[in-house]
């Protein structure tokens, strides 16, 4: 489709749900180096929850139509990730693209 995310603004979507949740200094030219060792399993949830919020949110519109961004995520990939950058990487390699509808008020 031609809109993907790019992955300054996935790695940028990572640092603002991370500081949603942990202390880091996102300007550390290492922070992807980092770990999720420290994490306890709230965290995770918590960082997870706020990384699909923030693709959700993220939105466009093409040819009158709107879009947003989506990732498939669960608890279970953290033992997958060695790293932070392991994560953004797989962010990035995986986003979705997904119309959106527009929301209805249905309540009168």
């Amino acid at each position: 489709m031609g809109n993907e995310l790019t992955r300054v603004r996935v790695k940028s979507i990572f640092t603002n749900a991370l500081n949603r949740v942990a202390n880091f200094n996102i300007q550390d030219p290492a922070l992807e180096q980092n770990n999720f060792i420290n994490f306890m399993g709230f965290h995770k949830i918590v960082l997870l929850n706020e990384i699909k919020s923030l693709f959700l949110n993220t939105t466009f519109i093409k040819n009158g139509k709107n879009y947003c961004y989506d990732i498939t995520l669960n608890e279970n990939m953290f033992s997958e990730w060695d790293t932070f950058k392991d994560c953004i990487d797989y962010l990035y390699e995986n986003q979705l693209i997904m119309k959106r509808e527009v929301n209805v008020d249905i309540s009168g």
